[in-house]
């Protein structure tokens, strides 16, 4: 059976590349972070594919990218971040370990192209957070058999460090929500509600904690979409609120959340006897000398060089103990990273990336059509736990995680976009 594309064209053969490149994209999450080798041949594919896509269609591609503005603006402001590391690494530090660190912020430009594909293949919004939701259940499925009783616990889940991994999975469960905002069956909304929990779960389990502090926000932009998109009487609202509340004081007795709480207050009980040797401690030794040394170069920062320089000055002269050694590439903070390395023009840079796109979906979350609500929770799920969690590890300056980030980008993006078409396609396929 053939139909005809958005594009005119006719035939199968070109429905079953469209479907390729949806799975293709779309499973990327799990690929990127689960199998050990896969992330950057997988991302490599895509982006080729992608630039294809550009190069045969760049003149309607152009046209749509300039028409939706938050497109526009957000291509503006990760240019504008990424000539500042560009420059830092041009005037400031030159040195290999900055053009290992470059070369990392550079695959955000695969932003775009993976964006591209999923342009041309036109999945829909339902399509879209049925993919997040499934990647959240397999991320829970395989944290639990990860983490099986008897198993100590280990620097990494997936390819990455479980942190990282704990983080990823709590912006894929929050995400699928999106699922239950579009009204669908209620096959599809328990489909949503699994993303959730096992989301979550990979969370805890992973023992995240300094994402946990994300959790408030998504829930309550979460309960914000829900309000508007079903639009629930005063009975129904109040108990949604007790019932999360309730949730939320269960999740807080966790046994994993209950532990890195114990574990936080023995490493502060340890902090002022001196022993900094701590998780925690060691946060605090990384975070004030990520501080003095930007503070040296408050303005373009000391380059990726500065801050490893100053731990390894430090343990040299006894200011830092050895053990800081293991701390040297980057102080486990986005901010103080960028203050350090790139200073405040860094830092700026890269708080417009954020917070420009939260205003946009703020405003949508508030004033938008039905599906511009679901699309404007999925792209908040993603921008409020990097902005959080990026307080105590750094999300944006290891390889693995940006990949992850690139292709999450590109779908958050494309689902804003899809949202705001005139006539968007009744399926996946674009038929109509």
């Amino acid at each position: 059976m053939e139909w005809s594309t958005d594009y005119g064209g006719r035939g199968s053969a070109k429905n079953i590349l469209r479907i390729a490149a949806i799975t293709g994209v779309l499973a990327a999450p799990s690929a990127v972070l689960l199998v050990d080798g896969l992330g950057s041949p997988y991302l490599g594919i895509c982006v080729l594919a992608g630039l294809l896509v550009v190069a045969k269609q760049a003149r309607l591609f152009v046209t749509d990218w300039r028409r939706a503005g938050i497109l526009l603006w957000f291509a503006i402001l990760m240019l504008a971040y990424l000539l500042v590391t560009l420059a830092n690494f041009a005037f400031v530090d030159s040195s290999t370990f900055a053009i290992n660190r470059v070369e990392r912020q550079l695959l955000l430009l695969s932003i775009p192209a993976v964006f591209a594909l999923l342009w041309w293949a036109r999945p829909t919004l339902k399509v879209v957070a049925s993919s997040i939701a499934v990647n959240a259940i397999v991320f829970g499925v395989y944290t639990m058999f990860a983490v099986l009783p008897g198993r100590e616990r280990g620097e990494g889940l997936g390819v990455t460090h479980e942190i990282l991994f704990g983080n990823a999975a709590l912006f894929l469960g929050f995400a699928s929500l999106a699922l239950i905002l579009l009204k669908p069956n209620w096959p599809w909304r328990i489909l949503g509600l699994a993303g959730l929990g096992f989301g979550l779960a990979t969370s805890i389990l992973s023992q995240s904690r300094g994402g946990w502090l994300a959790i408030p926000l998504l829930v309550v932009v979460s309960l914000i979409a829900y309000t508007r998109m079903y639009r629930p009487r005063v009975a129904t609202r109040f108990t949604i609120t007790v019932t999360t509340l309730v949730a939320l004081v269960i999740l807080a007795q966790a046994p994993a959340v209950e532990y890195r709480v114990a574990e936080a207050r023995q490493d502060l009980l340890g902090m002022t006897s001196g022993n900094f040797e701590t998780s925690l401690g060691w946060r605090i030794l990384m975070w004030q000398t990520a501080w003095d040394t930007g503070r040296e170069a408050p303005l373009f920062g000391q380059g990726f060089s500065g801050y490893p320089d100053n731990v390894d000055a430090g343990i040299e002269h006894g200011h830092l103990p050895h053990s800081m050694g293991l701390f040297r590439t980057e102080p486990h903070s986005d901010y103080l990273h960028l203050f350090a390395s790139r200073g405040v023009v860094g830092l700026m840079s890269y708080a417009a990336l954020l917070l420009v796109p939260i205003g946009y979906l703020i405003a949508l979350l508030t004033f938008g059509e039905r599906r511009q609500i679901a699309g404007a929770q999925l792209g908040l799920s993603l921008l409020i736990v990097l902005a959080v969690s990026g307080l105590s590890i750094t999300m944006i300056d290891q390889r693995i995680m940006i990949r992850f980030i690139s292709v999450v980008s590109a779908i958050a993006l494309y689902a804003i976009w899809e949202t705001q078409r005139s006539s968007p396609p009744r399926d996946s396929l674009g038929r109509t």
